[in-house]
């Protein structure tokens, strides 16, 4: 991956994003049956839920591969100005087989060890959307796990963005209109807000 795919980047996780949400709005307008909607909405969550990790990762590997200097300076590295993708890769996940994080806080922490502050575009992400983001995390990990403690997450999650106080299953949260002024797509599905929230991540990130 070269610097100068940091376009095709973008363009693709958004387009898988749109696809995942294009597939619910297809199934809301043909279909009556809320279980099958329901379902639909839980799947594209957990599908944009992946594609997010997957830029994040991208993006992590573009920007070591485009300016290592940060990262050669802090760990006091001589013989070398660049770093190639392969070794971006394996610096960017930590010597495992797959990239992950937990919360946007710890993606801005691994950024800023990987790339330094200043060069960090995750940084940028304003602390109102990544409580969305962290919310689609704890909603993705509610569907996935199904854990009491993956659904306590959720609830505090969606609490504190969206100040729900009685939390209703992920599938019944993810369909449900969002009618708030502050909210990312007002008077949709809250599903459309996570998504819009996250398309502009991808966007300025």
């Amino acid at each position: 991956m070269r610097p100068s795919d940091l376009p095709r980047l973008r363009a693709k996780t958004l387009k898988e994003i749109n696809f995942a949400l294009s597939h619910y709005k297809k199934t809301v307008a043909k279909n009556s049956d809320f279980q099958l909607i329901w379902y639909i909405g839980m799947m594209a969550a957990v599908d944009m839920h992946a594609t997010w990790e997957r830029f994040a990762e991208g993006r992590l590997i573009v920007a070591l591969n485009h300016d290592p200097s940060p990262f050669i300076t802090a760990n006091l590295i001589r013989g070398i100005k660049r770093i190639p993708v392969g070794l971006a890769t394996v610096l960017v996940r930590s010597g495992a087989r797959y990239f992950d994080f937990r919360s946007t806080g710890e993606l801005i922490d691994k950024g800023d060890r990987l790339l330094g502050k200043s060069s960090n575009p995750f940084r940028k992400i304003p602390e109102a959307d990544r409580k969305y983001l962290d919310t689609l995390s704890a909603v993705r990990n509610c569907i996935v796990h199904r854990s009491t403690l993956a659904f306590s997450a959720y609830k505090r999650s969606i609490r504190k963005t969206y100040g729900i106080k009685s939390a209703p299953e992920p599938e019944e949260f993810l369909a449900a209109v969002d009618r708030r002024v502050e909210s990312p797509a007002r008077n949709d599905s809250r599903l459309h807000g996570l998504a819009t929230v996250l398309r502009k991540t991808i966007r300025h990130s």
